[in-house]
């Protein structure tokens, strides 16, 4: 099961909301919901979007002056709040969490000059960012979001599944091995790895099936 997220956000910033979206589902497997992509306008756009907020397993507001101001994302960030849910800010600008979220560490958010020093050239850095909510996740010790781990894994082999380039198949991969030791691999999860290993010709006939192959012999005693 993918790792399911709320991604709250003005409709000032739905162009970054869009990216962030893409970004976690194409290298991190997580099933993102957005409102102005995944909701259409009518009398139940409400109940939808709290149904979706109440079952999401994180909460991710992206913070700006334009958020500050937006009646529903301050609505949506009470929801979160009154339903304990795992919150991780991504603070976009210089505006600081706001009310009770002041309380919280908020992720920032990389611009293109730092994503080249350290060598990844992602679009404005977002996919530094999302990998900084990656490794919080799988290196968190507070019970709320050790929780996730499973489902962390789980999204990305889901990613791997749906691994449409060489270059994906090989970024997916590293985030995989590089959090793998966090947490054994279950058996259902290993199966359904090695299906996707052998299935996904931008696996197979990349770079990154080596360094699976590998793995899965060394640590699971697994050969393809």
């Amino acid at each position: 099961m993918s790792l399911s997220v709320f991604l709250s956000h003005s409709h000032i910033d739905k162009h970054i909301a869009g990216n962030f979206k893409q970004c976690f589902l194409r290298y991190f497997g997580f099933e993102v919901f957005l409102a102005h992509e995944d909701l259409e306008i009518s009398t139940e756009w409400n109940q939808k979007l709290v149904a979706n907020l109440k079952s999401c397993n994180i909460f991710i507001p992206l913070i700006s002056k334009n958020s500050q101001s937006s009646v529903y994302v301050n609505q949506e960030i009470g929801l979160a709040l009154g339903g304990a849910k795992k919150i991780i800010a991504i603070k976009l600008d210089t505006t600081d969490p706001f009310g009770f979220l002041s309380l919280y560490q908020a992720c920032g958010f990389h611009t293109v000059g730092e994503i080249i020093e350290k060598g990844l050239n992602f679009d404005k850095g977002y996919f530094f960012t999302a990998a900084k909510i990656f490794t919080h996740i799988m290196h968190s010790t507070q019970y709320g979001i050790m929780k996730y781990k499973v489902p962390a894994i789980d999204s990305l082999i889901y990613a791997l599944s749906q691994s449409s380039s060489w270059k994906t198949s090989i970024v997916v991969t590293s985030i995989l091995l590089e959090n793998q030791t966090l947490i054994s691999l279950s058996p259902i999860q290993l199966k359904n790895l090695a299906k996707v290993v052998k299935q996904n010709s931008q696996v197979h006939q990349s770079f990154a099936y080596q360094d699976l192959r590998k793995m899965l012999q060394d640590e699971y005693q697994i050969s393809l």
